[in-house]
């Protein structure tokens, strides 16, 4: 065992772990034996000498008017360590306390590559847990690389198996209508989206907000930067929450496709036999009608480029059944 290590293991320096073992093996002598053990110099052994007794580590005794070191017994040495320890331990609620209160500086820290990602995206969501939703304006997610597919892919299974919620704004796209992992979150609302067409909102930037932390990702060059603050947190979750009320409203360029299919049926009331073909809303839905089934179909993905989509629809089945 390398003792040298060993000592210093007690909080001591290099200098310091020498001149207590040439002392141990001394046993009680003059600082001038101890610089010739330790092979420092004579100056340089006094000053640690010094330092060790203050430390409780050595104890100065003075014999026929001479000066005289001996070194404590490591089992001394060790109970002396074990009980400043113990001291460090009682005082973490207070110096953790100390540390949360200091909630005003902003930290950042930068990530990069895939491990990168993975790094930090794994932190973030292990710390919010269910806890809380994240919230977040996504990219529109346009010439993803395989690589980065399969990472995503990656951290929506782990998304969904610990049960992890989240409310996005992003840019209509196929992405999230054909990945079978992400449908499964937006059927059972672990995932709430709500798209804007791309002349409207084309961000190549995606931010997040993690609790306490804001997450500024770029897939494109695949950088991440992460700031911890608490204030600058809930800004992004307040701006979220009045565009999350306000997005609708933009009838011209929301479209809520949560949970909608490429084709979605719907069935008409006992009473009517057919969708008003004189309708003003006809030519913009452009609704198929079938006066057989009672039914009609709205083909979202050949019209999700014109206006009064889905929302349009669900006013006129209210309409037509009278709710």
């Amino acid at each position: 065992m390398d003792l040298i290590e060993a000592v210093k293991s007690w909080g001591l320096n290099d200098k310091e772990a020498k001149v207590y073992l040439a002392l141990l093996q001394l046993g009680l002598t003059t600082a001038y034996s101890v610089a010739g053990k330790s092979g420092l110099k004579k100056p340089t052994t006094y000053v640690i000498l010094e330092q060790l007794v203050e430390k409780g580590l050595v104890k100065k005794i003075f014999r026929d008017k001479k000066l005289f070191f001996e070194a404590e017994s490591p089992e001394n040495v060790w109970q002396i360590v074990e009980e400043r320890m113990l001291r460090a331990k009682k005082a973490l609620p207070e110096l953790s306390a100390i540390k949360k209160g200091d909630q005003k500086k902003i930290t950042m820290a930068y990530y990069e590559g895939i491990n990168g990602f993975r790094e930090i995206y794994y932190k973030l969501l292990k710390e919010i847990g269910t806890k809380s939703e994240i919230l977040g304006f996504y990219s529109q997610f346009d010439d993803l690389s395989a690589e980065l597919v399969d990472f995503l892919n990656e951290l929506n299974e782990f998304q969904e198996k610990n049960g992890i919620r989240r409310r996005v704004i992003t840019t209509i796209n196929d992405y999230y209508q054909q990945n079978k992992i992400l449908s499964r979150m937006l059927a059972d609302q672990r995932i709430k989206l709500k798209g804007l067409l791309r002349e409207k909102y084309n961000s190549n930037i995606s931010i997040e907000v993690y609790l306490g932390k804001v997450l500024i990702v770029s897939h494109r060059y695949l950088q991440a930067v992460v700031i911890e603050n608490t204030d600058v947190a809930e800004v992004i979750r307040q701006v979220f929450g009045i565009v999350w009320d306000l997005v609708e409203k933009d009838r011209k360029s929301y479209v809520g496709y949560s949970n909608v299919k490429e084709k979605q049926e719907y069935r008409l009331n006992e009473k009517q036999t057919a969708f008003n073909e004189e309708s003003e809303n006809k030519d913009e839905i452009k609704i198929a009608i079938n006066k057989n089934e009672k039914s009609f179909t709205v083909d979202n993905k050949q019209n999700q480029e014109k206006i009064k989509l889905k929302v349009d629809v669900d006013e006129k089945l209210k309409e037509l059944i009278g709710e």
